[in-house]
């Protein structure tokens, strides 16, 4: 990893703003990453997943 990417990663994680041009248009937004955990909800998707009888079957056609 160059010593640039480096820095740009660390100006990242510490909030400043670092933009990745191409052609010298922007090209994408560098962030540090931030966990965002979930919790789960279940039976959130009962009955909007439908599966064929025979889904678990091995097929026969290559």
């Amino acid at each position: 990893m160059s010593d640039d990417a480096k820095s740009a990663g660390a100006r990242a994680w510490q909030g400043g703003r670092v933009v990745i041009t191409k052609a010298g248009k922007p090209y994408l937004d560098l962030l540090p990453h931030v966990d965002s955990p979930q919790t789960r909800k279940p039976r959130r998707l009962k009955g909007k997943i439908r599966m064929s009888v025979d889904f678990d079957r091995a097929s026969s056609s290559p």
